[in-house]
């Protein structure tokens, strides 16, 4: 049944109306426990309206998360002042069940990451998924949320030092153990020359790199096999790892085998090098020259040359048709 002042509430959080927020849990304090559903919906955003404007992401979350994933800190200090659990669980996308500290981080809101980690959120608590906040953060180079996070407590780990380019804290893990070289974090299940790749650390790479480091390793996001270090080099158009990459003889003709964000299963590292704006043609030059081939199809039957021509890369296309 339909709460009206659970209506009130979300909606004065997605307005960041901080003061209606303390107004309505002074009140009832009893809704710092809502769930956003499709009875707790503000009117305005009913129907097709969430769907168009994203709003479908919030649903299932409490008062706490949602404000969190909006990045309305006034209304983050207000819930907490009200009840609201700081360790309180919601569904996030990607995230699995977590805290709002790692929704935090995933959604880059920073000034909520400060608030919760004030307000004594445990930076080291770890999502269903497998990331906490300070994984998500230094896989994204958000530096400032990563000082607050270690600030606060938070245990570095072999992935999260690759991901920063730290490579005097690489060197004390591999002093404990060479095990490290090749260990699998918790949430993409993959090595850290593979984060290092994902964080544009092409100096991390070379150096893993040397002292022995599979190149080739896939991760295992959501336990399915999936790209190689030069793959999500390409996918994030990270130039200068993907020539390095190429140097050490990583396979450009990997193809992952399944369908992620949006890239259909089949889809190559020339596909993949494509689909990114930040791509040059030096990049698809240098695939080319070490034998990416241009006739491999994705399971849509489309090749490199084509997802080019979808996202309006002439400069792309030149050279794939030459």
């Amino acid at each position: 049944m339909s709460d009206p002042k659970a209506r009130d509430l979300f909606q004065a959080i997605w307005k960041r109306e901080a003061s209606s927020v303390r107004s309505i849990l002074k009140a009832r304090p009893d809704l710092v426990d809502a769930w956003l559903t499709s009875d707790s919906w503000p009117n305005e955003f009913s129907g097709e309206a969430w769907e168009a404007r994203g709003f479908e992401a919030l649903r299932g979350l409490d008062p706490l998360a949602c404000a969190s994933v909006l990045g309305a800190a006034d209304c983050v200090d207000a819930l907490i002042a009200a009840g609201a659990a700081v360790e309180s669980v919601s569904y996030g996308a990607d995230m699995g069940w977590c805290t709002p500290l790692v929704q935090a981080a995933f959604q880059n809101k920073e000034e909520v990451l400060f608030s919760l980690l004030r307000h004594g959120a445990n930076p080291n608590v770890m999502g269903s998924a497998g990331s906490t906040a300070l994984m998500t953060a230094a896989g994204h180079g958000r530096i400032a949320m990563v000082d607050a996070l270690l600030a606060a407590g938070a245990e570095m780990t072999i992935h999260v030092a690759a991901a920063l380019g730290d490579l005097q804290e690489i060197d004390r893990f591999l002093a404990e153990s060479t095990a490290w070289l090749e260990a699998k974090d918790s949430y993409r299940k993959a090595t850290p020359l593979y984060h290092a790749a994902g964080a544009n650390q092409v100096e991390v790479v070379k150096a893993l790199a040397a002292r022995g480091a599979d190149i080739e390793a896939p991760d295992q996001f959501l336990q399915k096999p999936g790209w190689t270090p030069l793959f999500r080099a390409s996918f994030g158009a990270y130039i200068d790892v993907v020539f390095a990459l190429v140097d050490l003889g990583a396979d450009v003709n990997y193809v992952s085998p399944n369908a992620r964000w949006k890239r259909p299963a089949g889809t190559t590292v020339l596909h993949a090098a494509c689909y990114e704006s930040g791509t040059t043609p030096e990049v698809i030059g240098a695939l080319l020259r070490n034998g990416a081939d241009t006739r491999l199809t994705d399971s849509e039957g489309r090749r490199p040359v084509d997802v080019a021509r979808d996202h309006s890369r002439d400069d792309l296309v030149e050279v794939l048709d030459a």
